[in-house]
């Protein structure tokens, strides 16, 4: 696309109502997103993993054998856009797919990484969870130098965000799926039976 053809789009987008011209943008950048091109099958992909509300593929630009990036079909810029059980849903995926690759590549360990805002190192605006095989000597550094941080700096930032990690809510940790009932097997006995067989010990004592 080029500018002149970059200015007109400005120019229509401007003069469209407020609302409409947000829900156009978001058009527009879906258009654009290649995740989203991958979701609706209009892109090719090496797909490993597919369900109603996400998708694993195995990345095109790998960091190592067996690079995993997992996605919500749905244009999610970042991570805290997500709704949380989303959230705790991609990462039990991840760990998942991370032992299934583990495993298939013979890896020797791996990454799980998330990249939230360009500067963090996200390259498309749709929310990505990478899993990354590791291997010995495989070049890859996950590191930094440590920055000093006044201690007085940094026990007002504790106190502030953990003042404001107060209001968390992790309720919907908690499973509502019920148990499943134990199937007692021909060969097992049934509680009844088994209490029986104690009271039946017990009066032979």
């Amino acid at each position: 696309m080029n500018e002149t053809e970059l200015k007109k789009i400005e120019q229509y987008l401007a003069s469209l109502p407020e609302k409409e011209r947000e829900n156009k943008i978001q058009e527009i950048i879906i258009s654009q997103c290649p995740f989203c091109a991958i979701a609706h099958k209009r892109i090719e992909a090496n797909i490993i993993y597919e369900d109603d509300k996400f998708m694993a593929v195995l990345d095109i630009n790998p960091a190592s054998k067996g690079h995993v990036i997992i996605f919500p079909k749905a244009h999610v810029p970042f991570m805290f856009n997500l709704d949380d059980k989303d959230v705790g849903t991609m990462f039990v995926l991840a760990n998942k797919l991370s032992q299934l690759v583990f495993e298939e590549v013979e890896a020797e360990g791996t990454n799980i990484f998330v990249a939230n805002g360009e500067v963090a190192g996200q390259k498309v605006g749709h929310f990505v969870l990478h899993v990354i095989p590791r291997f010995k000597d495989d070049g890859l550094k996950f590191e930094w130098s440590p920055v000093r941080v006044d201690d007085s700096e940094m026990k007002g930032l504790c106190d502030k965000l953990r003042q404001k990690s107060s209001s968390i809510d992790l309720n919907f940790c908690v499973s509502d799926v019920p148990s499943q009932q134990k199937v007692v097997s021909e060969e097992e006995p049934n509680e009844e039976e088994t209490s029986e067989e104690v009271y039946t010990e017990e009066e032979r004592i």
